[in-house]
């Protein structure tokens, strides 16, 4: 969608505008009229905002460009002003130097004054003025450029680019494929007479207004509800009873009066639906609203009707759903099996809903697929949107000699950039944006600027929650509280929050006392942020091609880049990018002198992140960074840090975990302002200077620091302190930890892996203390009393305390409680009774208690716990169902000989994921909840009558690796009828070739590994997990590994091997395989077989020689040598 870059301008504007009055503000000496131009600027740049916002909503389409250049200059205005203001308040030590500057100016010197030498700091700062008035001036060209070019009526038009196409209860005429279980699901819901509101909740481009629209006019509906339904869609900012109600009333045939309050329409809408026995509604795309106006709305469609009533949710915000909602959970709409996605694609492709015509008819289409397929269908991730738009794309150039041209673009470009080409040449397709745009624009500024930078880290990046905050508070990005009342690094929470809410942001590993949360961006969220940022940000990768990389580097306003490849060796540092503020580096050795050269030419760094880049010492030009905030170099192999670090004064941020420094020196002192240092696993660090004068630190971590002989005692004046891991730090000086008593703003608090008996009495004192790890503190004996003073205490790590052998009831006074690790206390033989006052206990952790006898009866109180785990807990296992109806997750690994009665989980009616791995001689599951999701069963003795896994109805993951099967042969015809029978069932863990065989080809399957050469599954798993990366040792349908050379799914077509004729089939390929010998070939080929006759994508890596065969002459699958990839 051309034009969609400039939708940052008015958050820049805003975000500088903001910087102005804060500058402003200082108790800095602003000389001669400097004042002035900054008053000037900040009233311009705050009046301008709403002609900036009406300026992005008519940017759009290939006639504006002459509004997007005003915006990117405009942009780039705001931009340099901010740098300005940076320059000037670093050169302003507070002299009173008015007197000077006004002299100068009366005698017309300044231009004078440039040529001596810019060391003093007067004269510096007399430059800068003089910069601030040439800026006033680009300021005030550029406010009448829109009357001067004839911008104005463009800019001032009605039509709005953002407007959302209205749904309707019709689908476009498109088969919707791979939702049949989801309808049935929805329908049962309906059925319930409790459930007045259903919510469906999904990320954007699952299809939820398609399930919507079946489910809408689904034979049942139509005999239910008869003509008495409504479908309602709701556009952004409409979630309201004014429009919802009136729109209600009208349809109806009801009149609407103009003074009418919401009460009147309230009970209009409550006559309306008292008129009839039972009504539908649907209400399309319900997320922007405030907390009361969802409150006010759901009271109307809920309160005082008599009648069958039902309300259908649809909404991508977690928030919208669980306000709404009267069920009890929304109901999240799952991606789709690879199977779906490739039908969707195809049937999108070629315009045909029938899949054997487009796969036998259209043999160019097959020889495409063959070579483009694999990717395409990968990048999808089971998102419907994804698929209809790459499947659009393709069929555009279907009549096309050069028909590979529009599949390469579709298999690996980035897909906003394929949409702005393909929309720009007026090509028919699908478009993917416009769907997210609406959410985008919704966003206030300081969200917006927050959201975008999130596309300079590459495409499904694990991102460290804690940097990211911290990069952007160093960027300015995130708005002070206006009540004073919370932290940037609260509001920062708050913001990843938001954007997780409305599935932008993902979890990628759950936060813990000692574990950092790990974030990832959504693939359509990444796209679109790529889409607005473009024109700021650069990211030049290892895909990245030497003629990008040139063309890209030319653009000297880029603000933001991620350079990771040996490819700009080729450019000239200084034809690279200069007016970046943040840069992450990531280089080899040999390129240590363009790292320098790089960063010299980028003066205006506020975040540098250089821990990518293989150097033994830091350049010394990013000592003369002299508005640097943030510096990560963690894990280089640095020894020291030196002297001119200390320049660094508006330091916020300093990174040096992993790495081999050997003290941190005392000019570390003077970073006034630093407010982050992380020493984590420096375990050559023998010493730590005064830390007294660093008043503004909240995050210290030194874990893991083996070798520290000396923690400053200055510990107890960083009054700020939030955070604090001393873990694995095993000997502390004396009185160390009763001198922290005065870090009364302690949040986290880290003490894992302490050599001591017992603790000061000093817990009382932590009045804001959420988190404590106390793990593996095994000479621990007991818990000072004080430590039931923490009223705020959120999470509790004890696990492996195995010194601790009572718990007092004191204990049940941390009222805050949500999750509590009990695991590994071997000696604790008993829990106290005020255990059941810990009401808003959510996760328990109770494995390897091996002493402890029983749970009290209080247990049931919790009515909060979702989450329990008991490995090896086998002597309570009965105990749990008398005690607790409310669990979600329950893990009961390696309890051995349990005896899971029939009525066992007629009492956990919730229970959504159910882990039972291990236990070797456990009897038969019987009536486990309709519910279940998850079913672990790894390493289990399965019988030979497996029909007990069709209660399962709901599962969508089972996890049958190392099982044994009885009667081999027998158990496997009855798996696979057990298989067809599981409609929900998405993913199937094995490392049995022989149930590989005779999966359906909907489902996916991983943790295939080789079984026919003796290869031990748990080998392969470490290896998967060797320097941090998958190994391609996973066999996947639909997903392949592409990491390692040669792992083509589809290679390139072979003279060699036999043909196989059209008349293959499933059921042969199965029998071929399920009855094929334990001989490598024989296997093989029948795998091939059956990918051949399903369709399904297949990658086996087996440690044997490759073996390749053709099929149908054209196509060819592949098997490599394990160690060769």
């Amino acid at each position: 969608m051309t034009g969609i870059e400039t939708l940052v301008v008015s958050a820049v504007a805003s975000q500088v505008a903001r910087k102005i009055s804060d500058f402003a503000n200082e108790e800095i000496k602003l000389c001669w009229n400097f004042h002035g131009h900054l008053e000037y600027m900040k009233k311009t740049l705050s009046n301008i905002q709403p002609e900036l916002k009406r300026a992005e909503d008519n940017s759009f389409g290939s006639d504006r460009e002459s509004v997007r250049e005003w915006l990117r200059l405009m942009k780039a205005v705001a931009y340099d002003i901010e740098d300005i203001l940076d320059e000037y308040y670093y050169h302003n030590p507070g002299e009173q130097f008015d007197e000077i500057c006004c002299c100068i100016a009366c005698a017309g010197k300044v231009p004078l004054l440039f040529s001596v030498s810019m060391s003093n700091p007067v004269l510096m700062r007399i430059c800068m003025i003089h910069k601030m008035k040439t800026e006033r001036q680009r300021l005030q060209k550029e406010l009448v450029a829109p009357s001067a070019y004839g911008l104005c009526e463009v800019i001032n038009s009605p039509g709005n680019s953002f407007e959302e196409k209205e749904t309707t209860s019709q689908a476009n005429g498109t088969a919707i494929i791979g939702r049949d279980k989801d309808v049935e699901n929805i329908m049962a819901m309906v059925r319930v007479i409790d459930y007045q509101i259903v919510t469906i909740l999904g990320a954007v481009g699952l299809g939820k207004t398609s399930l919507a629209q079946l489910v809408y006019n689904h034979n049942e509906t139509s005999k239910i509800f008869r003509t008495q339904k409504m479908w309602i869609h709701v556009p952004k900012g409409k979630a309201s009873i004014k429009y919802i109600g009136t729109y209600m009333i009208s349809r109806d045939g009801g009149k609407i009066q103009e003074n009418m309050t919401e009460e009147d329409i309230m009970n209009g809408v409550g006559a309306m639906l008292n008129k009839y026995d039972s009504y539908l509604i649907v209400l399309d795309g319900l997320w922007s609203a405030s907390e009361k106006a969802l409150q006010n709305l759901k009271d109307m469609l809920t309160t005082g009707s008599e009648r069958n009533v039902k309300v259908i949710v649809t909404t991508h915000s977690e928030k919208v759903a669980a306000l709404m909602s009267t069920t009890k959970l929304p109901y999240k709409l799952d991606t789709l099996s690879e199977a779906n996605i490739l039908t969707i694609f195809s049937q999108r492709a070629m315009a045909s809903n029938d899949e054997m015509e487009i796969l036998t008819r259209h043999p160019l289409f097959w020889n495409m697929l063959k070579k483009y397929g694999k990717k395409i269908i990968e990048r999808c991730e089971g998102t419907p949107l994804v698929a209809n738009f790459l499947g659009s794309v393709v069929s555009s150039g279907r009549l096309s000699r050069q028909w590979g041209d529009y599949w390469a673009p579709a298999s690996i470009e980035e897909m906003w950039k394929v949409e702005e080409d393909f929309d720009n040449n007026r090509c028919n397709i699908s478009l993917l944006l416009p769907s997210l745009k609406p959410i985008y624009y919704n966003m206030h500024n300081e969200l917006r600027l927050c959201f975008v930078y999130l596309s300079i880290f590459p495409k499904g990046s694990a991102i460290d929650k804690k940097k990211l905050i911290q990069q952007w508070l160093a960027l300015n990005m995130i708005e002070p509280s206006k009540h004073g009342n919370l932290r940037r690094e609260e509001t920062a929470e708050d913001y990843i929050d938001q954007l997780k809410a409305m599935y932008f942001l993902q979890t990628t590993a759950q936060h813990s006392p000692v574990n950092e949360e790990v974030l990832h961006v959504h693939n359509l969220a990444y796209e679109l942020a790529r889409s607005v940022g473009s024109k700021d940000i650069l990211v030049i990768s290892d895909a990245t091609t030497k003629k990008e990389a040139n063309k890209s580097s030319y653009n000297h306003d880029y603000r933001y880049a991620q350079l990771s490849t040996p490819i700009l060796l080729s450019v000239d540092p200084k034809d690279c990018i200069c007016k970046a503020r943040s840069l992450i580096l990531k280089t080899l050795e040999s390129e240590r002198v363009f790292v320098s050269q790089v960063i010299s030419e980028n003066k205006y760094l506020r975040v540098l992140d250089i821990r990518g880049c293989s150097i033994s010492e830091l350049p010394g030009c990013i000592f003369k960074l002299k508005h640097l905030r943030y510096l990560d170099a963690s894990g280089l192999l640095i020894t020291v840090l030196p002297p001119e670090l200390g320049n660094l004064v508006k330091l916020e941020t300093l990174d040096v975990s992993g790495t081999n420094l050997k003290l941190v020196p005392s000019c570390i002192s003077s970073l006034k302002v630093l407010n982050y240092l992380n020493l984590k696993g420096c375990q050559n660090l023998q010493q730590l200077h005064s830390l007294d004068e660093l008043h503004e630190l909240c995050y210290l971590n030194l874990s893991g620091c083996l070798s520290i002989r000396n923690l400053p005692k200055s510990l107890r004046k960083l009054k700020n302190l939030c955070f604090l891991n001393l873990s694995k730090v095993h000997v502390l000086p004396d009185g160390l930890l009763q001198s922290l008593d005065s870090l009364e703003s302690l949040e986290d608090l880290i003490l894992s892996g302490l050599e001591v008996k017992s603790l000061p009495d000093i817990f009382g004192q932590f009045s804001s203390l959420q988190f404590l790890n106390l793990s593996q503190c095994s000479t621990l004996q007991q818990l000072p009393q004080s430590f039931f003073e923490l009223q705020s205490l959120k999470g509790l790590d004890l696990s492996f305390c195995s010194g601790i052998e009572e718990i007092t009831e004191s204990f049940g006074r941390l009222y805050s409680l949500t999750s509590l690790n009990l695991s590994g206390c071997s000696s604790l033989r008993i829990l106290p009774t005020s255990f059941g006052d810990l009401i808003h206990l959510e996760e328990l952790n109770l494995s390897y208690c091996t002493a402890l006898a029983e749970l009290p009866t209080t247990f049931r109180s919790l009515e909060r716990l979702h989450v329990l785990k008991l490995h090896r807990c086998v002597h309570l296992i009965e105990q749990v169902k008398n005690l607790t109806n409310s669990l979600e997750h329950l893990e009961l690994t390696s309890c051995k000989d349990i005896n899971l009665q029939s009525n066992f989980f007629s009492y956990l009616t919730r229970l959504r994921v159910l882990d039972l791995s291990n236990c070797s001689q456990m009897e038969i599951v019987i009536g486990a909840p309709a519910n279940l999701e998850v079913l672990i069963l790894a390493n289990v003795a399965l019988p030979l009558d497996l029909n007990f896994l069709t209660q399962f109805q709901n599962l969508k993951k089972l996890d049958i690796t190392d099982v044994i099967l009885s009667t081999a042969s027998a158990a496997l015809s009855n798996l696979q009828n057990v298989f067809t029978c599981m409609p929900m069932l998405k993913t199937v863990e094995t490392n049995n070739l022989d149930i590989y065989s005779i999966l359906p080809s909907r489902i996916k399957i991983s943790r295939v590994m080789d079984s026919l050469t003796g290869v031990e599954s748990s080998n392969v798993r470490d290896r998967e997990n060797t320097a941090g990366r998958s190994t391609p040792s996973v066999v996947e349908a639909g997903r392949p590994n592409t990491s390692a050379e040669g792992s083509d799914l589809i290679g390139h077509s072979s003279s060699s091997g036999e043909e196989i004729t059209e008349d293959t089939s499933m059921e042969a390929a199965n029998r071929d395989l399920a009855s094929s010998t334990n001989s490598d070939a024989t296997k093989v080929d029948a795998l091939e077989d059956y990918a051949q006759a399903t369709h399904v994508f297949i990658l086996v890596l087996l440690k044997a020689p490759k073996i390749s065969r053709s099929i149908r002459g054209q196509q060819e699958y592949n098997i490599y040598d394990l160690e060769a990839a």
